[in-house]
This record gives C-alpha cells, structure tokens and sequence, in this order.
C-alpha cells in the first residue's frame, strides 16, 4: 500500500505591536522565539507590521471620513479587544495570501497565533507532531463549540482562531470571501467584530462548504484533535 504524500507545508505568524495592549510587546517577544524553537526545521513566514499596513485600518478609516460612526465589540475585555486588536485578527487570511505568493512550492499553509505557544499544552513534541500529521488538501479548523446564530457581544468560538490549516488552493476564495462578509456585517451593524464570529458566519452561509471542523479547546488539543 502506498502511504499517502505528505505537503509542503509552511507555517504563518505575524506581530503588530499595540499601543496600551494588555500583553507587551516584549512578552509576545518571548513567546515568538518559544514558537521559533518549538517550530525546529519548520522556518515559518513571520510578518512584523504596523497598523497602518493591515487591510482593515484604512478601510474603517475610510468610512468615518464618510461619516459612518463604526463601532466595536468589546466583550468582558475593552482593553483587550481594541478596534486595533480587531484589525490585526482579521489580517491573518491577508497574511497567508502573502506568504502564499511569495512561498510558491508551499502547498498548504498553516496560520499559528504569534503568542500560541501561551495556550495550555502547547510544546515542541506535539507542534512537531502536528505539522507531521498535516494532510494534503484539507482545509481545517479547530473550534469548541457546535453551529450556533452568532452574536456580537462576545466572540463566537465555533472557531478557536489560533490555528487554520488552509491548502495553496483555497487561500485566495478563503480571503476574498473573509473580506467581503466582515465588510458586508460591518457595514450593516456599523460595528467590527470579532474575526471568529465573521468565519462562523460564513460557515453558516455555507462560504465555506469543504471546511473540515474539527473539535478543540483553546489548548492542546488543537493540535492533537487534528
């Protein structure tokens, strides 16, 4: 029996420092190079931005010039979930394009949270685990809870938002469609929420209809539900 070819597989993270955030600059430091050293031969594509280079910033810039007054949820974190945290979570589809075009031999690109190796669990044998056990063609996401109507008060964790395995083929509908609902939710709440609840309504508007879900908590099971 033949065994099954493994993909090429390339590993995207990012950082984009915040002004007053809760978790500093130097911390999320640290747990980069945790990431780094837990990756081994994984050498993953690591964007350093500001905010001013993500898509979202100048579009809701944009539209209060326009005179849109654009709201934010906050949840039971304000200071934590700023208009400039939602922008930089809801750059992490932008990021795999990138690092898609530019990785042209990659055949399936794997997002992990800058601060991942925080999550309860998570370490070099199981990332490495993981990355090994990565299909080819399977576009998969980790989440905690069923199908659900999303509301904007808290975020909506069908998905866990840490992890998304997405092939080269899917990268750029997966974008534009990303794109296009949370600009379509955004402009009829005049209010950004957050990245998961616009991926869980595109899952109920079947956007997403070759989507694997896949069980998990924000912890290691992330990695070892897959």
């Amino acid at each position: 029996m033949s065994r099954t070819k493994k993909p090429r597989i390339r590993v995207v993270t990012a950082l984009v420092p915040i002004v007053d955030h809760p978790r500093s600059v130097a911390t999320y430091g640290e747990l980069g190079d945790q990431l780094r050293a837990a990756l081994g031969d994984h050498e993953p594509a690591v964007f350093y931005h500001k905010l001013e280079d993500l898509w979202m910033t100048p579009w809701i810039e944009q539209l209060a010039m326009l005179g849109h007054n654009i709201r934010h949820s906050t949840g039971d974190n304000p200071a934590k979930n700023s208009m400039e945290y939602h922008a930089v979570q809801h750059n992490k589809f932008e990021w795999l394009q990138t690092a898609a075009e530019r990785d042209v031999d990659a055949e399936t690109l794997i997002w992990l949270d800058y601060g991942c190796m925080l999550q309860p669990g998570f370490n070099k044998e199981l990332l490495q685990a993981f990355l090994n056990n990565v299909r080819a063609n399977d576009l998969a996401i980790p989440g905690c809870w069923p199908k659900r109507p999303v509301v904007d008060h808290y975020p909506c964790w069908r998905f866990c938002g840490t992890l998304f395995v997405v092939p080269r083929s899917d990268i750029w509908t997966l974008n534009r469609a990303f794109k296009a609902m949370t600009k379509t939710r955004v402009r009829t709440t005049a209010n950004v929420s957050w990245e998961v609840n616009d991926l869980a309504h595109m899952e109920l508007v079947n956007l997403m209809p070759n989507l694997r879900w896949y069980q998990a908590d924000h912890n290691a099971t992330m990695l070892t539900g897959y």
